[in-house]
């Protein structure tokens, strides 16, 4: 009895002793590295206190089950991490190879920092497997957004003066529209971590071109061991990605603020002529809404959609390529805290170069249209010249005709 009491003892104090969890502090992997007299043993037996013996045997037990590589389980050990804490998803890509430790971290550190970085990578695994993989995805995308949006409302205000405010809901249409492209660009253009479930057999058979698409850099200046076939390839599939998502953004915006205008006019046509309202700003509006009427037929709003895919299919697609290298030579050259001030100052010359190249491109097109509208009113006064001759000569027979 006496010796199972001591013994009983003893294990308290060995619990009692057991090591404290690391209190959300991020490990380093050096940390985690083994003398090379003790590589073969358990990382806990080298701690002081015999009560790490226990622990130590744990850790063996759960290494000789664990289907995870061996670096992965030593640092959910340390960090008090259990297997079953981690998303399925992520757990199959880790034992699948798809994820390595680095990608792991990077995870347990979002999910203990919290910010807006955990908020948005909780939304899909998509974005989490961005986040993930992207420290400053967050970052770039709210810069994105916050140049794009700010440029554009500035625009409409210049343009519209005050009449901004009465026509509100094109103008917020058109912030809408310029978050979901600045969006779509990010994510085509920044590589995300494979820890998502992968398709099923079928639909990887229905549906080859995806995974053709994933196994192509996201740029072609993208760090790594890629060929310059992969490379050229990126140019070309990130080209014809925009110019499709371009096109349909353009098309349902042109869709959308056609259906806007033929709602406030009819709404404008009901209203009540007792009403008091400003003379003035009706007949501007309704001159606006006439001549925006005028411009929506299906051959106008293709041609004005296929110009602005065009524009993002080439220009930005080769901006965005050279951004994302003055991206990696300025990380590689300035030190860490300057690493956001630098994405900032890039990615407003970008907006800035982009804005003068679609304002150059538009001014030439209107040019040719002029000169096509030119040379067609042209073409129509020499027929009518010619008709008025011809009309001429016929009158001119018959009189003849007549006096004989």
């Amino acid at each position: 009895m006496c010796r199972l009491c001591l013994f009983a003892l003893v294990l308290l104090v060995f619990l009692c002793h057991a090591p404290s969890p690391s209190n959300g502090i991020m490990i380093e992997p050096e940390q985690l590295v083994l003398r090379s007299s003790q590589r073969r043993a358990a990382p806990c037996l080298r701690l002081r206190g015999g009560g790490r013996i226990l622990n130590g045997l744990k850790y063996l037990f759960v290494q000789s089950t664990s289907p995870l590589p061996r670096e992965i389980v030593r640092y959910l050990y340390a960090q008090r991490i259990s297997e079953k804490e981690i998303p399925h998803d992520i757990f199959q890509a880790l034992c699948d190879g798809r994820a390595t430790l680095n990608e792991l971290r990077a995870w347990v550190k979002i999910k203990r920092e919290g910010g807006i970085a955990r908020w948005v990578s909780d939304l899909s695994p998509l974005l989490r497997d961005r986040v993930v993989l992207n420290a400053k995805f967050v970052f770039i995308l709210l810069c994105e957004i916050v140049i794009g949006c700010t440029s554009k409302l500035s625009a409409q205000v210049m343009m519209l003066g005050s009449g901004v405010w009465r026509r509100a809901d094109l103008v917020l249409l058109s912030l809408l529209l310029e978050i979901v492209g600045d969006f779509l660009v990010v994510c085509i253009f920044y590589p995300a971590a494979r820890m998502h479930d992968r398709a099923p057999e079928w639909q990887t058979r229905l549906n080859p071109l995806m995974w053709a698409i994933k196994d192509v850099p996201a740029s072609a200046f993208l760090p790594g061991s890629y060929s310059w076939e992969q490379r050229a390839k990126s140019v070309i599939l990130r080209g014809a990605q925009l110019f499709v998502l371009s096109f349909t953004i353009s098309m349902v915006g042109e869709l959308v603020s056609y259906l806007l205008i033929a709602v406030r006019k009819s709404i404008r046509t009901r209203k009540p002529k007792e009403e008091e309202f400003d003379e003035g700003e009706y007949w501007e509006d309704h001159a606006v809404e006439e001549r925006q009427m005028e411009r929506w037929d299906s051959a106008a709003m293709a041609r004005r959609a296929a110009s602005f895919a065009s524009f993002m299919g080439v220009s930005c697609n080769l901006r965005q390529h050279a951004l994302i290298a003055m991206e990696n030579l300025s990380f590689s050259l300035l030190p860490s805290g300057l690493h956001y001030e630098a994405l900032v100052l890039l990615r407003f010359i970008n907006c800035w170069l982009g804005g003068i190249l679609w304002l150059t491109q538009q001014r030439l097109l209107e040019q040719r249209m002029l000169q096509k509208q030119s040379e067609h009113s042209d073409d129509e006064i020499a027929e009518e010249g010619e008709d008025e001759v011809r009309r001429e000569e016929e009158e001119e027979q018959e009189e003849e005709e007549s006096y004989r």
